[in-house]
């Protein structure tokens, strides 16, 4: 099982968990509010540690214009400029108010 990782989590944050971890089990602490979790999976060759990604820290690239109704951030939270990963690329796109 994964170690023991007690750290909060808010809306929006990521953590990469490198290979070897067989069983995860997530927690919630709030069960009138659970949270919600996005997984993706890759096949790995080499190990790189645990990380907690809070969004703050992801490299964001915006994008789009407001005229287009398309402004965005790209928000890369697992990116050789963040954290290192096997293979494994990953992000969060925001839309901003008036964009779809």
């Amino acid at each position: 099982m994964l170690a023991a990782r007690n750290t909060k989590r808010t809306p929006r944050d990521g953590i990469y968990i490198g290979m070897g971890n067989k069983e995860i089990v997530f927690k919630c602490v709030d069960t009138e509010n659970p949270p919600k979790f996005y997984v993706s999976s890759f096949p790995a060759h080499k190990t790189y540690p645990i990380v907690k990604i809070d969004i703050t820290k992801a490299k964001k690239i915006p994008c789009g214009s407001i005229e287009d109704c398309n402004k965005h951030v790209i928000n890369q939270y697992i990116h050789p400029k963040v954290i290192q990963s096997c293979q494994l690329a990953m992000g969060l796109t925001q839309l901003e108010p008036g964009s779809n």
